[in-house]
């Protein structure tokens, strides 16, 4: 005869998963870190890779009037000299992800201040994966969420591959 799980304690489980208990710190905080990437990507799509790549809290991600703002004013990328410094303020939708994820961040180091979002695994936040392990974390996330895997350097095609992986859900 089956085994069967009451209602009662299959709606915490569901309620305990929403909120995050039973999983690590460290799991909780590679899932925020996913959803960031996936929101910038598709809400904010950077015209240069390093861009996304080298973010980095109260430098080139600034929280200002309650919402983010990207500024490459200070910042060096590969095509500054030819365009200038850039600034935009990012879509709303970012804002409670990029704060929680700042607050997860802020939980493990003293140099969350400045952290780049998305760092070495080693834990340094001082400085951003390097180009070839960014194309890895991001290959991987599409694959692992989509299905197939998908370079940050092709952004329409992975604009469109998240987009139907988004709206097949």
């Amino acid at each position: 005869m089956p085994k069967f799980v009451a209602n009662a304690a299959l709606q915490t489980r569901r309620q305990q998963r929403r909120a995050g208990r039973g999983r690590s710190a460290a799991k909780r905080r590679a899932l925020t870190r996913d959803v960031v990437l996936l929101f910038v990507l598709t809400h904010q799509p950077p015209d240069r890779v390093g861009v996304t790549r080298k973010l980095r809290l109260n430098v080139t991600l600034k929280k200002e009037g309650g919402s983010y703002t990207l500024d490459m004013t200070q910042a060096r990328y590969k095509t500054s000299r030819f365009y200038g410094p850039f600034a935009a303020q990012l879509p709303r939708q970012l804002d409670s992800v990029l704060d929680a994820y700042a607050a997860a961040l802020s939980v493990d180091s003293p140099d969350a201040e400045e952290a780049y979002l998305f760092h070495p695994a080693s834990g340094d936040l001082t400085r951003p994966l390097d180009s070839s392990a960014w194309t890895a974390f991001v290959r991987r996330l599409f694959g692992r969420l989509h299905g197939s895997e998908v370079a940050p350097k092709t952004p329409t095609r992975g604009r469109w591959s998240l987009t139907n992986m988004v709206t097949s859900v």
